[in-house]
């Protein structure tokens, strides 16, 4: 994760002056979506942020601290009738239609 960051770091400070150095380059074209993507992730809440949710996401077992830390909330209600548990008839108590 700390690559990330190292690049994240570069990036911000190269691209207040990355007009100058891209100027007439293939790479022109892309300063307005790297500044956008820098921007994106200013949003998120930074780096650490993302790097955080990352290490989160990484790891193999998610233990319940770190779901709290998420707020991961299980809203799921069951719809179906086989949580209902009614009495149910026997197959026999039903009239046998004849044709």
């Amino acid at each position: 994760m700390d690559n990330l960051e190292n690049l994240y770091n570069v990036m911000k400070t190269f691209l207040p002056i990355a007009d100058k150095y891209l100027a007439n380059s293939p790479l022109e074209p892309y300063i307005p979506q790297l500044q956008n993507m820098m921007s994106m992730i200013e949003s998120f809440g930074g780096i650490q942020t993302i790097n955080s949710l990352l290490s989160t996401l990484k790891s193999p077992m998610l233990n319940t601290s770190q779901l709290s830390s998420l707020n991961i909330t299980n809203n799921a209600s069951p719809t179906n009738d086989f949580n209902n548990k009614k009495p149910q008839k026997s197959i026999d108590s039903y009239k046998k239609i004849e044709i």
